[in-house]
């Protein structure tokens, strides 16, 4: 981060860009591009929000930070096969990172829409997404055709 300042305060005083200032630009574009990244990917994990949201025979999947939302909408009639997707083994935390990184993409809960599989709610374990999973099912909001389990 701090080589990324100083190289940009370089260029900044530079009364023009030389030829031999091209490693210094790239270096600060790609330190700036990094560094974007990983502040988005930490605001993702203190105040990132995933919601759904189930209006009029539609889920729509929204992940929302800072203000900024971004919505994923599905026709209820071609979703299937809800279920419980965690990976044996793999540790909450590898899955909440992973999905920081990727704002929002992953999770716990599965289902298949077309030949597509969605995943979402990566920040719940195993049981908490069967439980949801069975509320949804007992309120009617989903059809499980097969177990959460």
């Amino acid at each position: 981060m701090w080589g990324a300042l100083a190289v940009g305060s370089q260029l900044r005083h530079a009364s023009r860009l030389l030829p031999d200032h091209a490693l210094d630009v790239l270096w600060l574009g790609f330190w700036l591009l990094v560094g974007g990244s990983w502040l988005v990917s930490f605001a993702w994990m203190l105040v990132g929000e995933e919601r759904m949201l189930f209006r009029q025979g539609t889920l729509t999947l929204e992940y929302r930070l800072l203000g900024i939302a971004r919505r994923k909408h599905f026709d209820m009639r071609n979703i299937q096969n809800w279920r419980v997707a965690a990976t044996p083994g793999e540790p909450q935390i590898q899955r909440r990172l992973l999905s920081s990184l990727a704002l929002g993409s992953g999770g716990t809960i599965a289902f298949d829409y077309g030949a597509k599989t969605v995943q979402c709610g990566a920040r719940l374990d195993e049981a908490e997404a069967r439980q949801l999973l069975t509320l949804l099912d007992q309120r009617r909001m989903i059809h499980q055709s097969t177990s959460a389990a």
